[in-house]
């Protein structure tokens, strides 16, 4: 545009010429005048930046624009091609967009590296140039670097946004964003604003740098076709996309699928998020895979990964290198870590001193590995795992060896694991008298973990299999300080040779702290002569307030183990089987109902076994109170409530009320009432409170 100034006498005139679209200014000619004399100044013509273009691009050429700086996209002759428009985009001052000519398809092979993208507010649009391919609308506009030892687009400036284009096989990454780049966006949820990044040598987009800040990758197909589906030599050389450094940066609502390495990657980062994607499928939710993980977080990276549905790679989520992570609301299933090098953790993987995650309200199925088929946290990581649903993972081996953890494996870390259910998980060892698998711990397994606590969690009809099954709920190796609280623990299996906890297996546990199980419901759990709770080459447990009822074998076992074990107010009752079992062993049962079981109330085999009795009701088993026989302090009918809710407690008038010991006090009742009620403690895991009598009032 021209324009034109003329002032005197307080007179003022602005006319405005338009030129074409081109983008021309040409400025001024000054004339002033004064009341005493005219005066002509001086007379100058400057050309300069134009704002806010529109560079419609027309060829799909690779000629450099003719004139740089004049703001006129245009070739020698006379097209503007995408080079020419980002050379003259970068140039022109303010926001300058680059757009495509309706109606025409175009496949652009730059021969050279295209320039960077180094002006703010910069857009790239195809969005309109989408056409119809078999019923699905793909991009119309194509850029394929043909193997160029390149990136596709780069930007090194702010603002900017790429919408609506395919950018396929450049030697290095499809989009590539660096320096101080901040709240670029690569792709949109608006309509056709998605970009498919496919067949790129690395990365499909890759950001990079400290300062590379709140850039937003969303809503792309990222290693599919532009289909969304399995494509012949498709994906993205390395990860689907990546983030070094950098704070804020934000993957959402893209399907990342079938790339060489990992779908999305966080690393070094200080925040950012993986959110809202669809990774290792393709758009109809079939398996495509990504090789290798569906999120990667490393370098010490602190990223929020939440609301995706992560499935069919070979490790679903990879934490480690220092990072801490937030998993959220993430549907992680079908993932298989068994062909990896090291085959744990399927669904999760925490792993590496200073590595951490709190995992909470994710649904967690239908993983496996060898260890930890839904979540592993291993060498020095801690985790806290919360409110999740860990569901139908598996530990499987079908060779020789020792497998285990199939919902949660934990290895030399610190653990706390609340509020989950965890149901149906399963450790499957092969079982033959030459290949032996060792299965442990079908809902969770500790292994010389340095320390972990279960409370409040569901762990319910997981399964441990093999020549030696053991621990279907929950099991505990070499691990010296856990600590399980009010769970349910129900309806588990071992079957094997040689098998034991079908509940809860403990062994070789043996140093302080210890193991505490603590106000848990141990109940209908299926083993054969194993114990719903089996003690083995351990010491330092401690049983207290705990329901161990209606289990299909013994209720409590204790196999060569120390000195130190101790059951205090628990009830053991209507198990198929002894009620408690004592091998090479020494047991202090306080306060304790051993009740109604189908075997001996408690039943001493082995060279060695010793106890110490105060305050027990060992009453109504099927063999008798005990074998050898021993003297209890009752041996009556505790009279429980009876079926339904409550079963066990006890009833107004029960013997077993106000009579426990003091000299072994505990805090709460398996039913949460603080001991004692009235004058005493009562005997087993529940303390009554004391009754209210209505008045009968009579008309």
């Amino acid at each position: 545009m021209i324009y034109y100034h003329s002032q005197g006498f307080g007179y003022c005139q602005e006319v405005e010429m338009y030129t074409h679209r081109s983008s021309r200014i040409i400025t001024v000619l000054l004339i002033s005048l004064a009341l005493t004399g005219l005066m002509i100044s001086f007379l100058f013509i400057k050309i300069s930046k134009a704002a806010d273009e529109t560079f419609w691009v027309n060829s799909a050429g690779d000629s450099a624009d003719v004139t740089a700086g004049d703001c006129i996209c245009a070739t020698s002759g006379d097209f503007c091609t995408l080079r020419a428009a980002i050379e003259e985009a970068n140039i022109c001052s303010g926001g300058q967009t680059i757009r495509f000519d309706s109606g025409i398809t175009m496949t652009i092979s730059p021969a050279t590296p295209l320039p960077a993208i180094v002006d703010d507010y910069t857009v790239i649009d195809g969005s309109d140039m989408w056409y119809d391919w078999s019923d699905t609308m793909v991009p119309g506009v194509m850029i394929d670097g043909a193997s160029l030892a390149a990136n596709g687009l780069e930007i090194k400036a702010s603002h900017c946004v790429i919408y609506g284009l395919e950018i396929v096989n450049f030697g290095y990454s499809g989009v590539y964003v660096s320096d101080t780049a901040e709240d670029n966006h690569i792709g949109g949820g608006g309509t056709y604003q998605r970009n498919v990044i496919t067949k790129n040598g690395h990365n499909g987009v890759l950001i990079t740098g400290a300062n590379a800040k709140s850039n937003v990758v969303s809503s792309n197909y990222v290693g599919t076709n532009a289909k969304g589906y399995y494509e012949l030599n498709g994906g993205n050389g390395h990860h689907g996309v990546s983030v070094w450094y950098g704070e804020g940066n934000v993957i959402t609502g893209n399907l990342i699928a079938y790339n060489k390495w990992s779908g999305a990657t966080m690393d070094a980062v200080d925040s950012g998020s993986v959110t809202d994607n669809h990774i290792g499928m393709d758009i109809a939710g079939g398996s495509l895979p990504n090789t290798y993980y569906g999120v990667h977080i490393g370098n010490g990276a602190k990223p929020q990964v939440t609301n995706n549905h992560i499935a069919f790679n070979k490790r679903g989520i990879l934490v480690e290198g220092g990072s801490q992570a937030v998993m959220e609301g993430n549907d992680i299933y079908d993932n298989d870590a068994n062909s990896l090098g090291t085959p744990v953790g399927g669904g999760v993987l925490i792993t590496g001193a200073g590595s951490r995650a709190e995992i909470y309200e994710n649904n967690i199925h239908d993983n496996a590995a060898i260890f930890g088929g839904g979540v592993a946290i291993e060498n020095g990581a801690d985790s806290v795992i919360t409110e999740n649903n860990i569901q139908e993972n598996e530990a499987v081996r079908y060779t020789t060896g020792y497998l285990g953890g199939a919902g949660i494996y934990a290895n030399a870390s610190t653990v706390t694991v609340t509020l989950n259910t965890i149901i149906s998980n399963t450790v499957t060892g092969e079982n033959g008298s030459t290949i032996r698998g060792y299965a442990d711990g079908g809902g969770i397994l500790f292994e010389n973990a340095t320390s972990g606590l279960v409370t409040d969690n569901e762990i319910r009809g997981n399964t441990a299999t093999g020549y030696t099954g053991n621990s279907g709920g929950v099991g505990v190796i070499n691990s010296p300080d856990i600590q399980m609280f009010r769970n349910v623990i129900v309806n588990n299996a071992i079957s094997g040779t040689e098998c034991g906890g079908s509940g809860i297996g403990i062994f070789q546990t043996d140093t302080t702290p210890g193991v505490r199980i603590d106000a848990n419901r141990i109940e209908n759990n299926i083993g054969s002569n194993s114990g719903a709770i089996w003690l083995l080459y351990s010491d330092y447990v401690t049983l207290t307030n705990n329901l161990i009822v209606n289990n299909i074998d013994t209720g409590l076992s204790i196999y060569n183990c120390g000195n130190h074990i101790q059951s205090n107010f628990n009830t053991i009752s209507m198990n198929d089987d002894s009620g408690i079992v004592i091998n090479d062993a020494h047991l202090y049962l306080y306060n304790t109902l051993v009740i109604s079981n189908t075997g001996y109330g408690i039943e001493k085999i082995g060279a060695t076994w010793s106890m110490a009795l105060t305050r027990n009701d060992v009453w109504g088993n099927s063999l008798g109170a005990s074998s050898p026989s021993a003297s209890f302090y009752l041996e009556v009918d505790p009279l429980f409530f009876g079926q339904g809710f409550g079963a066990f407690a006890l009833r107004p008038g029960s013997p077993c009320i106000d009579v426990g010991d003091y000299g072994h006090p505990e805090s709460n009742s398996y039913n949460n009432i603080p001991r004692p009620v009235g004058v005493g403690y009562d005997i087993g895991a529940y303390e009554m409170p004391v009754p209210t009598y209505l008045p009968v009032l009579l008309r």
